[in-house]
């Protein structure tokens, strides 16, 4: 079975990150690491900054158990309005694999 996508995109204040957001996200992602590699739901790949967004990547067996982990993780925190959680869920060369995206909300 292919790896199943979770991206978490987290608006930015303007089109490119400030200091303080690279900071911020970076702490998060690490945070996002641990928590997904404790409960085993998978991985955490990366990201990408730009047009506006902060994109966390992570892939795991189940992009629904993975998404919960990362809501868990979100909890209590302050994060801009316009998170949202895109879900795939099945493979890459998967056409028919359902894709679905959740707001986050704190």
């Amino acid at each position: 079975m292919d790896e199943q996508l979770v991206r978490l995109h987290i608006p930015l204040k303007g089109t490119a990150a400030t200091k303080e957001e690279l900071d911020q996200y970076a702490k998060l992602e690490g945070e996002l690491d641990a928590a997904v590699t404790k409960t085993s739901a998978g991985q955490l790949d990366g990201n990408e900054i730009g047009e506006g967004e902060y994109t966390i990547w992570l892939y795991g067996r189940d992009a629904t158990k993975l998404a919960e982990v990362v809501k868990s993780a979100l909890k209590g925190r302050t994060l801009p309005k316009g998170c949202k959680l895109f879900l795939r869920h099945g493979g890459v060369k998967d056409a028919t694999a359902k894709e679905e995206t959740i707001a986050v909300d704190n």
